[in-house]
């Protein structure tokens, strides 16, 4: 990848994750040195469930899986129903007995990320020497 299509994305930086066809605004929360980096986004999804709890990245949740379910989340069920006009409708909910997920914390690689439409790249967090 060019250099002039990567920018540096630090603790604190609003990025746009991009899961497949699944876009979400979220930031960075860290970066580590393979790499990687700690975002969160918001499900927009959550806005309207009942119900939502935060999910830290030790859940393992992903906006694929975003049920929590004790320690860990799961996928949402789907539900079919027929509506005024006889067609099939589809509704996606998370499973009874679980939480939808308002936000995610996700580990991922800079090339899942883009700030100001350019990949990310794992800034190093650089931190002063002790006096």
């Amino acid at each position: 990848v060019s250099e002039n299509c990567v920018v540096d994305c630090r603790p604190g930086d609003e990025v746009q994750t991009h899961f497949g066809q699944l876009i979400f605004n979220g930031s960075v929360l860290t970066t580590y040195l393979n790499g990687g980096l700690l975002v969160e986004v918001n499900l927009t999804a959550a806005k309207d469930a009942l119900g939502t709890t935060p999910c830290p990245v030790e859940r393992q949740c992903t906006p694929f899986r975003p049920c929590l379910e004790g320690t860990s989340c799961v996928q949402k069920e789907a539900t079919h129903s027929f509506d005024y006009l006889g067609e099939l409708q589809q509704a996606l909910r998370c499973p009874i007995g679980t939480q939808q997920c308002s936000s995610i914390q996700q580990i991922v690689g800079g090339r899942f990320l883009k700030k100001d439409g350019k990949n990310c790249r794992a800034a190093p967090i650089v931190k002063p020497l002790p006096a």
